[in-house]
């Protein structure tokens, strides 16, 4: 959250809310609820955490700044994703194959993230707000 509020940063508080509890805690939970009927939604956002851990570490690269994620990418969403894909695979629950499966679908969730917020504030302008 920590700029959410500043006009600097693409996000509004709402966005921040939509994006993290809409688009990525629901389905997971809900695949956590229902590991045998929604097994590929929970993995294919093990896809997208991958994917987004390793944005906000290239990002923070790249620009050579903190952005809000980063912490979390490293402590929590790269561990876990690495962890579950490791697991699987030994236990041989997924191939090589589906391991692309996930890792392409993580790619392909962010579309809707980077529609929303991050093609807006390259052009300039914050995303439309969320809230109210």
């Amino acid at each position: 959250v920590f700029k959410s509020g500043s006009d600097s940063f693409p996000v509004d508080i709402g966005g921040v809310a939509l994006v993290n509890i809409g688009f990525v805690w629901l389905p997971v939970a809900a695949a956590a609820l229902y590991p045998g009927a929604l097994r590929w939604i929970g993995l294919a956002w093990v896809g997208l955490t991958l994917i987004n851990g390793l944005s906000h570490i290239v990002t923070s690269i790249r620009f050579r700044c903190y952005n809000p994620g980063l912490i979390t990418s490293i402590v929590l969403f790269l561990p876990f994703a690495i962890w579950v894909l490791d697991t699987e695979v030994a236990r041989g629950a997924l191939s090589a194959t589906e391991i692309g499966a996930i890792v392409l679908a993580g790619i392909l969730l962010h579309v809707p993230v980077a529609a929303l917020f991050v093609l807006p504030y390259r052009r300039g302008r914050r995303a439309p707000a969320l809230t109210h």
